[in-house]
């Protein structure tokens, strides 16, 4: 199956007009055959739902109150989908105790592939159904050849501008949610899977880790930080860091990519940070792997900061 990355940034010049959240129309080569929903990082730490639809068209979903919206810088880098939802995917098993593959707003049910270069994907999204019981927030269960050598961590896009962190289990193949963390909203309405890719294995190359400031993570089923590039040239990180101090002038500065895994422009992502938060991520030319705080009244916990999930062509 054909994998569209989208790359560059685009700024909001007018709030008037019917359409002012409408970014642009894809070409019809990248259009998928589905809606696709994720998150993007948007200006100063803070960040924005995205659609796109059948036909191309790009939308912005305002986040939700009290997530500051500021679309002054509006990045594209790391939204990525399967062009169209093919009879290779394997269904995931979802959790029919709790959760429906039927989420609507031209969605499909969750789905994931592996493509040649041992990265799987995943697409679709869910609706809960019943808040109860002790595996309510389990969405489904990957089967064994889909599931990762070690535990992701990753985030994803919610309903009406909401967004929630996940991990993907190495050992069971379980999706779990981890809620927003106050004063975010929570709300699973809709759960989008899409642009949701990690490691099945691999060689990896590690990361140059800022250990002035933080250390490579190893808690929680996860490895330390590294960089692989796929058959396609795309860069993907993975792995997590430990913030285990916030002196000094580069405080958040991460670590260092390798030279392959070096974009030729400025990269800003968002990343999954500890117990339902996030934070912005900036990736320089020179390699170098910035935080971005979220802006107040957002929180971010950098005791744990996972890098699975950011991905670019250099």
């Amino acid at each position: 199956p054909a994998v569209v990355h989208l790359q560059g940034a685009v700024r909001q010049v007018s709030t008037s007009g019917s359409n002012p959240n409408v970014i642009g129309t894809l070409p019809p080569a990248a259009r998928p055959d589905r809606s696709v929903y994720e998150l993007v990082h948007t200006f100063d730490g803070t960040y924005a739902d995205i659609e796109i639809d059948q036909f191309g068209d790009i939308f912005l979903i305002d986040p939700h109150a009290p997530a500051a919206r500021d679309f002054s810088f509006v990045s594209l880098e790391g939204i990525s989908y399967e062009r169209d939802v093919s009879e290779v995917n394997s269904p995931v098993t979802v959790n029919t105790a709790n959760w429906s593959s039927h989420a609507g707003l031209d969605s499909v049910a969750p789905s994931a592939w592996e493509d040649g270069s041992q990265f799987v994907h995943l697409q679709g999204a869910v609706t809960q159904t019943s808040s109860h019981g002790a595996g309510a927030d389990v969405v489904g269960t990957l089967a064994g050849a889909f599931r990762p050598d070690f535990n992701v961590f990753t985030i994803a896009h919610t309903f009406d501008g909401t967004y929630v962190d996940l991990d993907i289990s190495a050992s069971t193949g379980r999706i779990t949610l981890i809620g927003a963390r106050n004063p975010a909203v929570q709300d699973y309405r809709f759960v989008s899977l899409e642009g949701i890719t990690f490691a099945l294995g691999g060689d990896p190359t590690p990361i140059a880790v800022n250990t002035a400031n933080f250390a490579g993570h190893t808690a929680f089923g996860t490895i330390r930080p590294a960089a692989d590039r796929d058959a396609f040239g795309v860069v993907h990180l993975i792995g997590a860091v430990a913030r285990t101090s916030g002196a000094g002038a580069r405080a958040n500065l991460v670590a260092t990519v390798p030279a392959f895994a070096r974009p030729h422009r400025f990269v800003y992502e968002i990343a999954h940070t500890n117990f339902g938060t996030y934070a912005d991520v900036a990736i320089t030319p020179a390699g170098q792997v910035e935080l971005i705080d979220p802006r107040s009244p957002m929180v971010t916990d950098t005791s744990f900061v996972s890098l699975e999930g950011i991905s670019y062509q250099p």
